[in-house]
């Protein structure tokens, strides 16, 4: 499937890649091509996160290793990545 990042998906992956880097470059390299191939997988298996029981149709992946979480919707033919939060972030709007 297509997969389509909304616009504050996008912010919230580039702070975590500017926060990272700013305190160890090496590290932000691996963070961010571990996000991509996890948001890769959800592409080719969408329901491999969990349904969110705070949104009707919105799904979370845990990172594991990493303490972020994914929020995803799957459409017809495309996923949106809706939000790249760390776990300790209350806020999930």
């Amino acid at each position: 499937m297509r997969v389509r990042y909304a616009p504050a998906a996008r912010t919230e992956l580039d702070e975590v890649f500017l926060y990272i880097n700013e305190r160890n470059p090496e590290a932000a390299q691996g963070v961010k091509l571990f996000i991509q191939k996890v948001i890769e997988g959800i592409g080719t298996f969408p329901y491999l996160g969990r349904e969110s029981d705070r949104l009707s149709g919105l799904r979370v992946l845990p990172l594991g290793r990493f303490d972020y979480m994914i929020f995803y919707l799957v459409r017809d033919k495309e996923i949106i990545i809706v939000h790249v939060r760390h776990t300790k972030r209350q806020s999930w709007k």
